[in-house]
C-alpha cells in the first residue's frame, strides 16, 4: 500500500472523489425539478459531455501544503480513456519529472536520478477506499462531471437533488458519507466549481476560472484543487496556456537505464515526504 504527504499526488487523489457522487440505486426520474430545463437539457451541457477529450497545455503548477510552496513549470497532456502526463520542468528548462495517470496505473518519474515508480490503483488506499478509478482522475482535468460509464445520463442524475441558484444549476448527492455538489453556470452549461464534504468537515473544492475559447468550446486555464477541514490545508493550482486540441497521447515507458524504486522513496527525492 502507497501512504504519501506529496501534496501533488494528494491533491490529486482527493479531488477524484469529487466525482464518485454519480452512483446511486435510487429509479431514473424523467424529468428536472427545476423550472424551465428538461434532464436532457442539462445532460447535453457541456459541464456534462466535456469540451474536448484530448488536449495539450503549458502549466505553472503552485502546490502549497501547510504553508510550505511548490512552483514550477511544465506540461499538461490528456487524452480520453488513455492517460493523463503532468512534466515538471524547473523554469521551463528541462523536464525533472513527470506523474501519469494510466488507466491501471499511477507511473511517477524522476529524470535527473534516472529512477521511476509503478504503482496500480487497487495499491492506492484512497483511491481503493471510495472505489475510485482512472476515468474519475481524468474528469477533474476535463472540467466536466463525472458519468459512469455503465450509467446513462437519466440514471445518472436519479442520484441527484438539481436546484437553481440564480444562474447556477447546483448538482447534489451524497454517498458513502460525503455531500458532493457541482456548480453549472446554467446561460453557459460550464462547470464552475465542484465540492465534497466528509461527515468530519474535510473538503475539497475544484475552482475552474479564466474560461478562454479554445477551438470553438470554451476551457477553463486556471483549475485550483483545495483540501480544507484539515490540520494542514493543501492547495495545488494549474494555470494553464497554449492549450490545444485533439493531442495524440502516447504512453512513457522508462527507459532500461532507469531503476525501478518504491513510490516513497521517488517521492522523498523530488522533495515530498
Amino acid at each position: 500500500m502507497v501512504k504519501t504527504n506529496n501534496p501533488i499526488l494528494l491533491v490529486l487523489l482527493f479531488a477524484a472523489f469529487l466525482f464518485v457522487g454519480c452512483k446511486s440505486t435510487k429509479h431514473a426520474q424523467e424529468t428536472s425539478p427545476v423550472a424551465g430545463i428538461t434532464l436532457a437539457e442539462i445532460g447535453a451541457k457541456q459541464a456534462v459531455q466535456g469540451a474536448y477529450t484530448s488536449y495539450s497545455a503549458k502549466i505553472k503548477l503552485s502546490a502549497n501544503a501547510g504553508g510550505n510552496t511548490l512552483t514550477s513549470q511544465g506540461t499538461l497532456k490528456l487524452k480520453d480513456g488513455e492517460g493523463a502526463q503532468i512534466s515538471i520542468a524547473p523554469l521551463g528548462l528541462f523536464e525533472a519529472a513527470r506523474i501519469e495517470f494510466a488507466p491501471l496505473y499511477v507511473l511517477m518519474i524522476n529524470r535527473l536520478k534516472k529512477e521511476y515508480s509503478l504503482v496500480h490503483y487497487s495499491n492506492i488506499p484512497l483511491l481503493q477506499q471510495l472505489g475510485l478509478n482512472h476515468a474519475l482522475l481524468q474528469s477533474v482535468l476535463q472540467n466536466r462531471v463525472y458519468i459512469p460509464d455503465d450509467e446513462n445520463l437519466s440514471k445518472a442524475f436519479s442520484a441527484m437533488d438539481i436546484t437553481l441558484e440564480g444562474d447556477l444549476l447546483v448538482l447534489s448527492t451524497k454517498a458513502n458519507g460525503i455531500t458532493y455538489k457541482y456548480y453549472i453556470e446554467k446561460s453557459s452549461g460550464l462547470l464552475l466549481k465542484s465540492i465534497g464534504t466528509l461527515g468530519n468537515g474535510t473538503a475539497v473544492t475544484c475552482l475552474y476560472e479564466g474560461f478562454q475559447l479554445v477551438g470553438d468550446k470554451m476551457f477553463p486555464h486556471s483549475i485550483t484543487l483545495t483540501l480544507g477541514g484539515t490540520a494542514k490545508p493543501v492547495e495545488l493550482s494549474f494555470v494553464l496556456s497554449k492549450v490545444k486540441e485533439d493531442y495524440e497521447y502516447t504512453a512513457t515507458s522508462p527507459s532500461s537505464s532507469y531503476k525501478k524504486v518504491g513510490v516513497t522513496d521517488l517521492l522523498e527525492a523530488l522533495g515530498g515526504k
